[in-house]
């Protein structure tokens, strides 16, 4: 895990690639009461056209397919929804598309 420390603001980011690749970026907040989950991928939106690696032929996927990656995110195999546990210890939830 890599640790990137700000000394002016006091303040330590701790990221880590999973095994997935998957890039997960942790900033805890002292004194803070809101709580808030980002995830960003280059995928969705205007981004529905790609190569897959090794690949030469062009994948277009549907419009909408951020919104369902989304929604198949928080998903779990027990049939509970991550996005219900966060919302109960009080995160907020907004969705940006880029």
């Amino acid at each position: 895990m890599q640790i990137i420390e700000n000394t002016k603001i006091k303040e330590k980011i701790y990221i880590e690639k999973l095994e997935n690749g998957m890039l997960v970026m942790v900033v805890p907040k002292k004194n803070i009461q809101k709580k808030y989950v980002m995830w960003a991928t280059e995928y969705g939106s205007i981004d529905n056209r790609f190569i897959q690696p090794g690949e030469s032929e062009e994948i277009e996927v549907p419009d909408g397919i951020a919104h369902f990656l989304e929604h198949k995110l928080f998903e779990q195999e027990n049939g509970t929804n991550s996005l219900d546990t966060l919302t109960r210890i009080g995160c907020k939830r907004k969705c940006i598309y880029i």
